[in-house]
């Protein structure tokens, strides 16, 4: 059911983690006690050490987080290899446990800001204190799920003809509007723009600092005043 969701949010998984912590720990205690296990076990912390402070690095800009996570591993590291088969069990609670709270308080809240509904959502918000009550548009099937999700509306798609006839409302772009709308006689203010990047589908170039720009596109909210 949550992979036919059409808006995931990190924590939807939160719920499953008990029920597999049930269904595993029986097969996992009988793998302790084979030294292969233990050694690719082992393995596997050191890649969730390693992959946690490429995250921090990538998405950290200055952060002294990753100072932190360098410590962590240069300390644990040595401790977890010299360990006795009977100690796996803590680091490993105790590294993903960490890894799980890096997740939700640094990786996921930086992964969203290129979620663009959210932060045009806001903008939103912001914005319609004060003015009429207006639908926001859309001018093609582009997908909007979090901007229905945080206006708490779904988005009304129309032609770019009709933008002509109706009396007010907010349009949500994915083209530059100085382009779009050179053309219409409306009189039209950009609210906010906003990068945007498909966040279910990360990739290497998306997560390097230095290659980032490219993979990313932009998102508009702009305000069409009634019109006179």
């Amino acid at each position: 059911m949550i992979s036919f969701a059409q808006f995931k949010l990190p924590h939807y998984l939160n719920g499953t983690l008990p029920l597999w912590a049930v269904l595993t720990a029986p097969y996992l205690s009988v793998l302790a006690q084979k030294r292969h296990w233990v050694i690719a076990q082992k393995t596997l912390l050191t890649l969730a050490l390693v992959f946690s402070g490429v995250l921090v690095w990538a998405f950290g800009n200055g952060s002294h987080l990753g100072v932190w996570v360098a410590l962590v591993g240069v300390v644990a590291l040595p401790k977890l290899w010299r360990s006795p088969s009977g100690m796996i069990w803590r680091y490993t609670g105790v590294i993903f446990g960490g890894i799980y709270l890096l997740m939700h308080v640094f990786f996921y809240p930086k992964l969203l800001e290129y979620q663009s509904g959210i932060s045009l959502a806001k903008a939103w918000h912001k914005d319609r204190v004060g003015k009429i009550d207006a639908p926001i548009y859309k001018l093609d099937d582009q997908y909007t799920w979090s901007m229905d999700f945080y206006t708490h509306q779904p988005l009304q798609k129309m032609d770019k003809q009709e933008l002509e006839s109706i009396s007010a409302g907010w349009l949500y772009l994915d083209d530059d509007p100085s382009v779009l709308l050179k053309d219409s006689t409306r009189s039209w203010t950009l609210i906010k723009k906003s990068p945007h990047y498909r966040i279910t589908r990360l990739n290497w170039s998306f997560i390097h600092p230095k290659t980032r720009d490219l993979q990313l596109s932009h998102r508009y909210l702009v305000w069409v005043s009634p019109d006179q």
